[in-house]
């Protein structure tokens, strides 16, 4: 029987998150619950985790940095599936997903919480367990949440919400799903896309390493700086020493405003000037778009310098 915080969070996902239908619903239920599954089998504590669930949305309102450090690792187990071989990118996507989206859920509950005294006691040591958990310099293509800041990307020039109602995004045809796929990653043994990455390693200097999945060993990382040049490509850390992942950006070169702009896309220019374009023939631009445009991973700073310069 599915406990009560599965079901809430179900309602929650149709009521906030505007899933149109039960079906997609259970779906990411189905999804958390693959997740849960690594957790009992790789956790030392909290096991099961659905039967500590109501502990687990005490623990996100008392103390979130614990909390964080449980749905981080989590999320790391979800990457080594990844790693190994044993999932695909996008169903390792798909469930990452899903567990952020939980996560979402246990902090949107906070304020109207009222937890009884054993539940806070309970959480109380398991934050102390939590606190235990090393913040691994080590971390997976899934954790950067590609696919969902890819889709979240507005701006005057890449309305990604109209693009997505107009081409669709909810599967592995979609131009989300394209996008992420042609993200590339610099690195001194060549050229390599963010998917074929088996996993990510930050060391002491704060540089970071990929293990593409066809290698044993690790490759140096790359950055394209503002100015054109090509650096290592350095991670930012958070006030505790954990990585800060939100430092790793997606570039696109050239510009997308300059590509747009470029009088080849006229019905991307519709869009953006508010005119209804034309569906099929935006899907051909988006198309070209794709192929001429490269993503790649660039430094938070040096791509907020770049900006539409190149």
């Amino acid at each position: 029987m599915e406990s009560k915080m599965l079901s809430d969070f179900k309602k929650w996902l149709l009521s906030k998150r505007g899933l149109t239908t039960a079906k997609s619903a259970d779906s990411y239920v189905s999804r958390l619950k693959r997740a849960f599954r690594l957790w009992d089998n790789q956790s030392s504590f909290m096991t099961p985790i659905e039967s500590n669930l109501n502990v687990l949305g005490v623990l996100c309102c008392t103390n979130a940095t614990a909390c964080e450090k449980i749905f981080t690792t989590i999320l790391g187990y979800i990457g080594a599936e990844y790693a190994a071989g044993r999932w695909l990118y996008g169903p390792a996507n798909d469930v990452a997903t899903a567990v952020r989206t939980f996560h979402e859920f246990l902090q949107s509950r906070c304020a109207a919480l009222s937890a009884d005294s054993n539940e806070k006691v309970e959480a109380s040591s398991l934050a102390i367990k939590a606190q235990e958990i090393e913040l691994a310099d080590v971390f997976y293509p899934v954790q950067l949440n590609l696919a969902g800041r890819v889709a979240s990307r507005n701006s005057k020039d890449w309305p990604a919400s109209k693009l997505s109602g107009i081409i669709g995004k909810t599967d592995e045809g979609s131009w989300i799903a394209r996008t992420v796929k042609n993200i590339i990653v610099l690195t001194d043994k060549g050229i390599h896309h963010v998917v074929d990455i088996a996993e990510f390693r930050v060391g002491s200097n704060n540089i970071l390493m990929a293990r593409p999945a066809v290698y044993d060993t690790y490759a140096k990382v790359y950055s394209y700086h503002a100015n054109g040049s090509i650096a290592p490509f350095k991670v930012q850390r958070n006030a505790d020493g954990s990585l800060d992942l939100s430092s790793i950006s997606i570039d696109h070169s050239p510009a997308i405003s300059i590509a747009i702009n470029s009088g080849r896309f006229p019905e991307f220019q519709k869009l953006n000037e508010g005119t209804k374009p034309n569906a099929e023939k935006l899907k051909t631009e988006f198309n070209a778009l794709n192929k001429m445009v490269t993503y790649m991973l660039m430094e938070r700073g040096q791509n907020s310098a770049k900006g539409n310069k190149w």
